[in-house]
């Protein structure tokens, strides 16, 4: 008689455990894969952004060399890029913001009373009085600086507009705003972040150099608003007067809007803040214009032009 011998409950579990095995290997290669082909478009992305910016940028440099440079812009033909910080698009989807720093608040050749009115606006009243003392205080020599519960012998000029943070007044969200040109072009991921930031942080409203007096005709709108209390349709004026080159008409307005006008009060400088956008992507460059000197040095790049903090060093 033959002996068969059977075996039941184990082969079919046996082999679901496999296949489950299978299925998580599969899926773990799968979403790593999906990563990779992510970060893959987003590098592929982040390079064509690169060259189209950095297109842009010989294009203005060509036309601040070239073309005639007036109180708040440069005219290169029937192209006028106003240095107000106003942006422009140019015909590679790129937009651009050109900002003289003659038209910023300086904090080397620095006017009390105006920065104190800036910071009133940012941080409130009683901040704004310590905060403007805290930069007189960090650049003076001599003495010492309390500076989150530690002293810091700082007592020289700022190196660069980030360690404004270090004071205990300037948060991130107020030193960076939303640090994009136009909120049209803001990636879908970045709105809710953005959304409840002030549109223009202080390091788009400040400068290391600058002037010792302002050019009135290349500061920005919001600065005129906050500093000089001009309304919606002041504003709107001058940028149409700025927008048909009529700098006659401009001095004219801000002399009638009570402005007191000197020597050098709608005079043009050589340092400017060039900021650039590409579907996103952000960049930012600092730059000493002179007709003379080539290549036009760079000052400071930024690319991609990301959001500035300081981290806490843990003592």
């Amino acid at each position: 008689m033959k002996n068969i011998h059977s075996q039941q409950g184990v082969i079919l579990p046996l082999t679901l455990i496999i296949l489950a095995i299978l299925t998580v290997m599969a899926s773990v290669v799968m979403v790593r894969d999906r990563n990779k082909l992510a970060e893959t478009e987003q590098m592929r992305d982040q390079w064509q952004a690169r060259l189209e910016i950095h297109n842009a940028e010989q294009r203005v440099m060509y036309a601040m060399l070239a073309g005639e440079q007036q109180p708040g812009a440069y005219q290169l033909g029937n192209t006028l890029l106003l240095t107000d910080g106003t942006p422009v698009k140019l015909s590679n989807d790129v937009w651009v913001s050109i900002q003289d720093q003659a038209g910023l608040l300086s904090l080397r050749f620095m006017d009390r009373k105006l920065l104190t009115e800036l910071f009133r606006h940012y941080l409130g009243p009683g901040s704004d009085v310590n905060t403007t003392q805290a930069i007189i205080d960090w650049q003076t020599p001599g003495g010492e600086v309390p500076i989150n519960q530690t002293i810091i012998p700082r007592k020289a000029l700022f190196r660069s507009l980030d360690e404004l943070m270090l004071l205990p007044s300037i948060t991130p969200e107020i030193y960076n705003g939303r640090w994009n040109i136009v909120d049209q072009e803001t990636q879908t991921t970045e709105v809710e972040a953005l959304i409840n930031l002030p549109k223009f942080g202080l390091r788009d409203l400040l400068t290391l150099s600058g002037q010792d007096h302002l050019n009135y005709a290349a500061t920005p709108d919001i600065l005129l608003q906050i500093l000089y209390g001009f309304t919606a349709d002041d504003i709107e004026r001058l940028d149409r007067l700025k927008a048909n080159a009529n700098w006659r008409a401009v001095q004219s307005s801000f002399q009638s809007l009570g402005m007191t006008f000197g020597e050098g009060s709608m005079s043009p400088g050589v340092d400017y803040t060039i900021r650039f956008q590409y579907q996103g992507v952000k960049a930012r460059g600092e730059y000493e214009i002179y007709v003379y000197s080539l290549p036009v040095p760079r000052i400071s790049w930024y690319f991609p032009d990301q959001y500035r903090y300081f981290t806490p060093i843990q003592p």
